[in-house]
């Protein structure tokens, strides 16, 4: 049985709770932290150099060239223009789709 997601007065599940969980698995707090550090900063590396980073299982993160275009300002109505930027999409893998589908359809 897996245990709710925890959550954060803010209703996000944030690093610090990442920490805690694996914390929590491997025992030691100051590890925990530390390897979360590290991965983190592992997958940022890895969208920087290579553009992409895929995780079996999870999904696949890839950064997308997004093109100038106009846009309004939702305030005032006026025209915009939006920069040429990059930008980091997800597409998450089949598996956790269908663990998704299934935990919603417990009304987790």
């Amino acid at each position: 049985m897996t245990r709710p997601v925890d959550v954060n007065r803010a209703g996000k599940f944030v690093r610090a709770d990442l920490v805690q969980r694996v914390a929590e698995r491997i025992g030691d707090r100051r590890a925990a932290d530390q390897l979360v550090a590290t991965t983190l900063d592992l997958c940022r590396e890895a969208l920087a150099e290579e553009g992409q980073l895929a995780l079996r299982g999870f999904g696949r993160f890839q950064v997308v060239q997004r093109a100038a275009r106009a846009a309004r300002n939702p305030k005032t109505g006026e025209p915009a223009a939006v920069q040429p930027h990059a930008a980091i999409v997800f597409r998450p893998s089949q598996a956790l789709k269908n663990a998704m589908t299934l935990a919603l359809s417990e009304g987790r």
